[in-house]
């Protein structure tokens, strides 16, 4: 069955989706991974490459007179985040033939085909599927930042709906980057999910399929189907946040992190050829920027 997934970037994401995109041609037969571009940089990026199996969707052709309000109170990534629950209905209504679409954050990375993953989604027969962190007992945050993670997320097109519905509402009421009253984000109103849409939602069984920093000393990293690499950022010219607040162990910075940088740093020449052959002012400048930034970031990894 060919698989539909969608994602949601801003330009400064393109390194990540690209290399999202490498690790699915390569452990994935058939997909379409759906880009929403927040901004128009994004979107003619994405549209003068024409990838295969990519499609896009932007955003301003999207968004509802009660969404742009929002987008004035909110920051760009908490903005992003209140998106979240709208982007399967944008997918569906835009190809009617997809029956189950899944919802993933730019920075994950397959390193495995991911079928036995639908395996027990269409085992269980539930229309929703969603995972949890799964925290190292050290780095435990599931009180504030939720037991279930907004990194992967398998949605029916007929089904469930009732959960998108009630999602949608939640962070159009709230959807920001604190904890406040047991709400965090997008993130915290999955915690009630499993007990409230039983009927509907499967939380995944295999806990090692999935995972990132938090948990890189918990599991073996060969078990890994798709990776997480929450933490990887660019923060300014001179600082960069690798794993974020997590303690990694050798091996999988060798194993994982080693391949996934040097994914990123072949799809930088993209960008770089870019420079060449754009004039656009404003997107040639936003690409020099974005290759200094992960250039410089580089050499400081190698120290």
């Amino acid at each position: 069955m060919k698989e539909n997934f969608v994602t949601i970037i801003n330009y400064n994401f393109i390194p990540q989706v690209l290399a999202l995109y490498n690790s699915m041609n390569e452990h994935i037969s058939e997909f379409t991974l759906w880009i929403i571009c927040v901004d128009h940089l994004t979107k003619d990026f994405f549209v003068s490459k024409k990838y295969k199996n990519i499609q896009i969707l932007s955003l301003d052709k999207l968004e509802t007179e009660e969404l742009k309000s929002l987008r004035k109170s909110r920051t760009l990534g908490e903005y992003i985040w209140t998106l979240t629950p709208f982007l399967p209905d944008w997918v569906f209504e835009n190809d009617k033939t997809i029956s189950r679409l899944t919802f993933l954050d730019a920075d994950t990375f397959f390193l495995k085909n991911p079928i036995q993953i639908y395996k027990e989604y269409e085992n269980i027969n539930k229309p929703i599927l969603i995972t949890k962190h799964n925290y190292d007992p050290i780095y435990d945050q599931s009180e504030k930042s939720g037991i279930y993670c907004v990194q992967f997320i398998i949605f029916n097109r007929l089904k469930g709906i009732e959960v998108r519905n009630s999602w949608k509402k939640e962070c159009l009421r709230w959807c920001f980057n604190k904890f406040e009253d047991g709400k965090f984000g997008d993130q915290k109103y999955l915690d009630k999910w499993p007990n409230k849409f039983g009927n509907h939602v499967h939380v995944l069984t295999q806990d090692d399929a999935f995972q990132a920093p938090w948990n890189a000393r918990v599991y073996d990293y060969s078990k890994a189907i798709v990776w997480h690499f929450q933490g990887f950022r660019i923060v300014n010219r001179g600082k960069f946040i690798y794993f974020g607040n997590y303690n990694v162990p050798k091996n999988v910075v060798e194993n994982i992190y080693k391949k996934y940088l040097k994914i990123i740093k072949e799809n930088l020449k993209l960008l770089e050829h870019d420079i060449s052959q754009n004039s656009n002012i404003t997107m040639i400048n936003k690409i020099k920027s974005l290759v200094k930034f992960y250039l410089l970031y580089f050499k400081i990894l190698r120290r």
